[in-house]
């Protein structure tokens, strides 16, 4: 029950941030942070994909991308973009919880078997930097 209750609740923060215009101005903010209007994309690519995977760690993944895809969707409006491709990335960035028995509900069932923390970030740390690295350059060089 726990995990549905959290991945209901953060939906439900999703949802606010995009009804109450929470997004845009986190979204403002962020482009501000890394330029404005002439932010780069390919910068703010790599930004969206190391923050959606290193925040898929330590939350469900399924609550990340409620609440990183309205934030992203306000700011690639704001560039004038479309905001598919990073709607793209994040899909991807979520799906790599590697390192973390907290990402997905996969890694959190095989936790019974006497696995900890510890042998997660043993064997999943080193594949989770490579596959971030791989998602940050493939996704700038397919994507845009």
């Amino acid at each position: 029950w726990d995990v549905l209750i959290c991945i209901g609740a953060i939906t439900g923060l999703g949802t606010g941030l995009d009804a109450s215009g929470g997004g845009a101005i986190i979204a403002g903010f962020v482009l501000n942070l890394f330029g404005g209007e002439s932010a780069s994309v390919i910068v703010l690519t790599v930004v969206i994909t190391i923050l959606t995977s290193v925040l898929t760690l330590f939350m469900q993944n399924g609550s990340v991308a409620a609440m990183l895809t309205p934030i992203c969707i306000s700011m690639a409006l704001a560039l004038g973009i479309s905001p598919v491709p990073w709607v793209v990335v994040i899909a991807i960035g979520t799906n790599l919880a590697i390192a973390s028995p907290i990402g997905t509900a996969v890694n959190m069932q095989i936790l019974p078997a006497g696995y900890t923390f510890k042998d997660f970030v043993k064997i999943g740390g080193p594949l989770f930097i490579i596959m971030v690295a791989a998602v940050s350059v493939l996704s700038c060089m397919v994507l845009f």
